[in-house]
């Protein structure tokens, strides 16, 4: 069972059934939370797990028929049958060698091998089968962040260490880094031409230097999404702007690229799920209480970064 945890508008998890139990013993969750254990419902932590019981309240299992049931009971004879012949099969081994004990050694190892090797051949494909592109994963976080907004009708508020204004409230708080592009020279060389004689050479060209625009990492920081402004709180630079003023926001794997009105170049910031982030900047720029959304148009269309 994978159980995923949202607070204040940041998603967290898959958390094991095991590990979540240990959150809850250590009272790390509290009513602020929200718990999802069937993709769909988003619940407070307490009302998915009983104390008293020990236990994760998770739906019924399918009772399995009765084929499966014999298909399952003939498997596991068929694993004791082998089993014990080749039990059988290695004590001649032992005896026919006058108890030879590095034959007996030799004969258990060749099977051992192929028995390994198989198993790791089965590893290998329930993996490939089990995995997940890290654009899915981001994508199956963001479908449940927003469905956990759907559920409780809000956005969470968050905690930040910057100043807020009267009436504003922060909704996104994540370490980033800002990107901006820079002009940055490139010499090219020139040609000397072909020489015609001595000394005298055609169609030669002096060098020349080109100027071009590449992306720069400009600082490490703090990107905060209030209700009013999206703010990079760094450690030698700051950008701040008005949510008003932001015409468009695209999305990378772990990146997010934000147009700013007024503003030639645009900002890149460095986020761990960028859908979840664009969606904040959605939401926070369009309602006028992110913390109130109960007549607010939820229909949020979610696409896989790339």
């Amino acid at each position: 069972m994978q159980i995923y945890v949202s607070k204040d508008g940041q998603l967290f998890g898959p958390y094991s059934e095991e590990n979540y139990k240990k959150y809850i013993d250590s009272s790390a969750f509290s009513d602020e939370h929200l718990i999802c254990v069937d993709g769909t419902n988003w619940v407070p932590p307490f009302e998915v797990f009983s104390p008293q019981k020990n236990k994760i309240d998770k739906p019924t299992p399918k009772t399995k028929n009765l084929g499966t049931l014999k298909k399952h009971n003939i498997g596991k004879k068929i694993k004791y049958v082998i089993f014990v012949f080749l039990s059988l099969v290695g004590l001649a081994v032992f005896i026919g060698t006058d108890y030879n004990i590095i034959a007996l050694i030799l004969f258990f190892f060749c099977i051992l091998i192929p028995y390994v090797l198989f198993k790791f051949l089965l590893f290998v494909i329930k993996g490939a089968k089990d995995y997940k592109p890290k654009s899915q994963v981001l994508t199956d976080n963001a479908r449940a962040f927003v469905e956990s907004i759907k559920q409780t009708k809000r956005l969470a508020s968050v905690h930040t260490k910057i100043i807020l204004k009267k009436g504003e409230t922060a909704y996104y708080s994540e370490q980033s880094k800002l990107f901006e592009t820079r002009a940055v020279r490139h010499y090219q060389s020139g040609s000397a031409g072909i020489r015609v004689m001595k000394g005298v050479y055609v169609g030669g060209s002096r060098g020349k230097s080109i100027s071009n625009e590449e992306w720069k990492h400009i600082d490490d920081g703090t990107l905060i999404i209030t209700n009013k402004r999206l703010v990079f709180d760094g450690f030698s630079q700051n950008r701040n702007f008005n949510l008003s003023r932001i015409m468009s926001v695209s999305q990378g794997l772990d990146k997010i690229e934000v147009s700013i009105e007024g503003r030639q170049k645009s900002l890149v910031f460095d986020c761990s799920n960028s859908i979840i982030c664009s969606t904040v900047i959605h939401i926070c720029a369009q309602a006028e209480n992110p913390s109130d959304l109960t007549d607010v148009n939820l229909d949020i269309q979610i696409q896989e970064p790339k």
